[in-house]
């Protein structure tokens, strides 16, 4: 299962509420991150660095992603990101925070988290996992 961080890596964006999903669902799932954009905190993940906006779907496309989480804590009143994932038509877990979280709400391929914690996100995250139908990317173990 592909899961995809787009945007800036680093703290206020989400990065170690990312990282902590990333360590639950791997308990259950066999999951590969991705990070598309630049980071400014060492991760382990892959990571595409900058990328044009134009080139989004291209990467998503090629990168195979099933979803992204938008972890970001910001309490922005709008999130270009967002809105371009939106006009994409790629589905996004999200905080219940900020203005990205009324168009993550509405649209059909949102999920939020209720509160802003790892549990929270991970609640979220299996509720996703469920609607796309992506339960048979769980480990061999499971």
């Amino acid at each position: 299962m592909n899961i995809g961080f787009v945007g800036r890596y680093d703290a206020p964006k989400g990065a170690k509420f990312f990282e902590e999903l990333m360590d639950l669902l791997k308990k259950e799932y066999n999951v590969k991150p991705l990070i598309i954009g630049p980071s400014v905190k060492e991760t382990e993940f892959e990571a595409t660095e900058y990328y044009d906006k134009e080139e989004l779907g291209k990467i998503l496309t090629e990168k195979k992603i099933n979803f992204v989480v938008f972890s970001s804590i910001c309490n922005e009143t709008f999130s270009y990101v967002v809105q371009e994932l939106v006009l994409l038509n790629v589905p996004i877990v999200s905080f219940k925070c900020g203005g990205h979280a009324e168009i993550v709400a509405k649209y059909s391929l949102g999920e939020l988290a209720d509160e802003t914690s790892v549990d929270s996100l991970y609640s979220a995250s299996l509720k996703m996992i469920e609607k796309l139908g992506l339960m048979n990317y769980r480990s061999k173990d499971k």
